[in-house]
C-alpha cells in the first residue's frame, strides 16, 4: 500500500510538472507576442518593391469605391482576429469568420496574412495597421500566394483590404518626425501617408459600416 501511495504520488509529481512546463511555454510565447509588439517600431514601406504580390492584389488608385474591391475579392467575410503569431518575417492573424458574403468552402477559422516585413521593427505597407484583437470587421480577400498552411489569405488592397466594423475609428497622417512604436500602431485603424488615400478610406469605411454592420 505504502509502494503504491508512492507511486501515485510519483505519477502526480510528473504529471504537474508537464503541465507546469507546457504553460511557462505559452506564457513565453504569449510574453514574446506582447513583448514585440510594444518594443517594436512602426514604419513604412515601399510595396512597389514586392512586384509578384503587388500585381496581385489591388493598388490603392485601382479603388474608387466599395464595389471595385468587393469585385477583386474571392472571398468577402465578417471576422474576428482572435490570435496573431510570428512566422519568420510575417504575422499571421488567426481569425474566426461569424459571416461569409463571398466565397466557397470558406472554413470557419482562416489565416489572414498581415501586411508586413517584420525584422527588428516592423515595416507596414503604406498605411496598413496591426489588426484590433476580438473586434469584428469585413475583410475582403484573396487566397495567399505560395502559403505554407491551407485556408491562408491576404487583402485585396493593403490600404482597404479591411474596416472595422463601428461607427468611429481612428486614423492619422503619418509623420516621419515622429517615432511611432507597434503598440501606438494598435491604436488606429489607417495611417496615411498620402491625404488623398485618408479621404479615400473615410469615405470607403463609412460605406462599408453602412453595408455591412
Amino acid at each position: 500500500m505504502r509502494k503504491l501511495c508512492i507511486g501515485c504520488f510519483a505519477v502526480y509529481i510528473i504529471i504537474v510538472g508537464v503541465l507546469a512546463f507546457v504553460w511557462s511555454g505559452k506564457e513565453h510565447l504569449t510574453n514574446d507576442k506582447y513583448n514585440r509588439l510594444e518594443l517594436s517600431m512602426y514604419s513604412e514601406k515601399d510595396c512597389l518593391s514586392y512586384k509578384e504580390l503587388f500585381d496581385y492584389i489591388m493598388r490603392d488608385y485601382d479603388v474608387s469605391d466599395l464595389t471595385d474591391i468587393e469585385k477583386h475579392s474571392e472571398v468577402i467575410v465578417k471576422a474576428k482576429m482572435i490570435d496573431r503569431r510570428f512566422a519568420g518575417k510575417g504575422v499571421i492573424n488567426e481569425c474566426e469568420i461569424t459571416q461569409v458574403y463571398k466565397g466557397y468552402d470558406v472554413n470557419q477559422t482562416i489565416s489572414v496574412y498581415d501586411d508586413v516585413i517584420w525584422d527588428e521593427n516592423a515595416y507596414y505597407f503604406e498605411g496598413a495597421v496591426p489588426l484590433h484583437e476580438n473586434e469584428e470587421y469585413i475583410m475582403f480577400l484573396k487566397p495567399a500566394l505560395n502559403a505554407n498552411t491551407e485556408d491562408s489569405y491576404i487583402f485585396t488592397s493593403v490600404s482597404f483590404g479591411h474596416f472595422r466594423l463601428r461607427e468611429n475609428v481612428k486614423y492619422t497622417a503619418y509623420d516621419m518626425d515622429h517615432k511611432m512604436s507597434v503598440q501606438e500602431a494598435c491604436g488606429y485603424d489607417y495611417i496615411a501617408y498620402d491625404v488623398h488615400n485618408l479621404e479615400k478610406f473615410k469615405m470607403l469605411q463609412n460605406e462599408a459600416y453602412t453595408k455591412y454592420k
